[in-house]
């Protein structure tokens, strides 16, 4: 059972690090200051979410559509 134990916890890696911790932040702070001034074209999650590879600094996005039907965001109910 100890080395069953070793084994699990040799392979174990925290869900987050510094490096990660660190992109999300700049990018969030980012993207606020870029929305406080009313720059939406530069605001780079809008309507998508948005990722740096931590390795090989590759951009993600995912597009997340605006709900038609939601009362804060769609613009059919405002």
């Amino acid at each position: 059972m100890q080395n069953e134990l070793l084994n699990i916890n040799n392979k174990y890696e925290a869900p987050s690090s510094f490096t990660n911790n660190a992109l999300a932040s700049s990018l969030a702070m980012s993207d606020i200051i870029q929305f406080e001034a009313e720059k939406l074209d530069k605001v780079k999650s809008l309507n998508k979410r948005f990722g740096i590879d931590n390795v090989t600094f590759k951009n993600y996005t995912l597009e997340v559509p605006k709900d038609k039907d939601c009362s804060f965001c769609s613009e059919e109910n405002k």
